[in-house]
């Protein structure tokens, strides 16, 4: 896979971008999805990481699996949306955006995918507000003396181990 056009603002660019895209010969859908991700990963800014993915069928040749697609985007909280067009896809498809928090959307008719563009907006918008593998934690002191404490917060299980982080109030 080869990334066309940088993370960038300038329309005019990523038109130019698209422009050059040729098709032909299998799909290497998951290693295209991979190199998305490591430009999100190395230059995405914003904490609402998204990589939208169009197919038309089954990979055929790429060197990454799904499962490490999947990994990748977890341990860098990055959904996975897929636009499938037409009857060869889901399937895996629908396990790598599941197991992102991400979408599948499909459409019969590739002809039909912008009817299908405002719902993938909408899905980002919203995901947005609720916000993205966050929490919030609340705790009132029963006694406010006004010392200074500090808190530990560890969660297991997350990146295949562990994070810890501290801060004092």
């Amino acid at each position: 896979a080869t990334l066309a056009e940088g993370m960038t603002s300038d329309t005019v660019a990523l038109h130019a971008a698209v422009e050059r895209i040729t098709t032909y010969g299998s799909a290497a859908l998951w290693d295209g999805i991979m190199a998305a991700l490591e430009e999100v990963v190395a230059n995405g800014t914003h904490r609402f990481r998204y990589v939208i993915a169009l197919s038309d069928g089954a990979d055929a040749i790429s060197s990454w699996t799904p499962t490490e697609v999947i990994r990748m985007a977890r341990r860098n909280q990055v959904r996975i949306l897929i636009i499938g067009m037409g009857a060869g896809t889901g399937g895996w498809h629908e396990l790598l955006t599941t197991g992102t928090g991400g979408q599948f959307f499909y459409v019969a008719d590739p002809e039909a995918t912008p009817t299908v563009l405002p719902e993938v907006f909408e899905t980002i918008h919203r995901n947005g507000r609720l916000g993205f593998y966050e929490c919030l934690l609340v705790y009132e002191a029963s006694c406010t003396d006004g010392s200074e404490r500090a808190i530990e917060l560890t969660i297991k299980d997350v990146c295949n181990g562990e994070d810890s982080d501290t801060a004092s109030y």
